[in-house]
């Protein structure tokens, strides 16, 4: 239940209905809080992508929320300020972090807050931000399918180039062994789509990296190098959305890692709303307490 305070605070499984109503109102730059609470809630976890969060009230209403993953992915949503994050570093102290995503000027207050300031980046970009009604989606729209088993090897491949392509890879070591647990989740679940070409030979493959309500945020939207311009990325994020609102999703939301895809992505009704930061460290950066 929320309190009446102004004081940072660690939530609980019963602040998890107030915390949804706050972040549904911030849903385009909240949706990896919003789906890590929504599959692991707020009780502790070993899943990867469970959230510890503390929470700021204001009035008895939820006004502030920032969280760590246990993946090491600190993820903050303080429209109102950045409010004195000691407890919470206090309470991290030790724990390992390899980046953060979020609002661009929230980003800097937080690693500030965080003592993370000046940990040298592998990766510091702000990326275009959209957001698309699922009723004014465009087509093309063509029958996606699921990944098979035998397709491992060319996933893995895939996977690499869409690392390098989006800067997520450090180096060559780290773009192989990143991709080779991609492609393993890939083969084993239902989350990749692809998309094949007239010759049943895959073109292009799409994920949502995030779900909360009636939101999905898009990613892992990849077309190998020779299947290039000729509209297969439009192609298969538009089909892939289709099959979302067919089971009632209603908002889509993604951001942009270069010009090209940001065109494609407009092509199908996307409308650019903001800017997101992503920031990965060079290495995993480890909490200090408040001093």
């Amino acid at each position: 239940m929320a309190q009446d305070t102004c004081a940072l605070r660690l939530a609980g499984p019963e602040d998890a209905p107030g915390i949804g109503v706050f972040l549904a109102r911030h849903a385009a730059t909240s949706m990896f809080l919003r789906s890590n609470i929504a599959a692991h809630g707020l009780a502790a976890s070993e899943a990867p992508n469970a959230t510890e969060v503390f929470v700021q009230d204001v009035g008895g209403a939820v006004r502030g929320v920032i969280g760590l993953s246990n993946q090491g992915q600190v993820m903050a949503q303080m429209p109102d300020g950045i409010s004195d994050l000691s407890v919470a570093r206090n309470r991290w102290a030790g724990r390992v972090v390899l980046g953060m995503t979020g609002v661009v000027e929230q980003v800097s207050r937080v690693l500030n807050a965080l003592g993370l300031a000046h940990v040298p980046t592998g990766l510091d970009r702000a990326e275009p931000l959209y957001d698309l009604d699922l009723a004014c989606l465009a087509g093309p729209f063509e029958k996606l399918r699921a990944t098979r088993p035998d397709e491992l090897q060319r996933l893995e491949v895939w996977f690499q180039e869409y690392l390098r392509d989006i800067g997520f890879a450090m180096d060559d070591q780290s773009a192989r062994v990143q991709a080779a647990e991609r492609a393993k989740r890939a083969v084993n679940g239902t989350a990749v789509r692809l998309l094949d070409d007239v010759h049943r030979t895959p073109v292009a493959m799409t994920t949502f990296i995030a779900e909360a309500g009636d939101t999905v945020k898009i990613g892992g939207v990849f077309v190998p190098r020779t299947a290039r311009k000729k509209g297969y990325a439009r192609h298969v994020v538009a089909s892939h959305l289709a099959e979302a609102r067919a089971r009632g999703i209603k908002r889509a939301i993604l951001s942009s890692a270069s010009d090209a895809a940001g065109r494609a992505y407009e092509a199908i009704g996307f409308q650019r709303i903001g800017t997101y930061r992503i920031v990965l460290f060079k290495s995993p950066a480890t909490i200090k307490g408040a001093t």
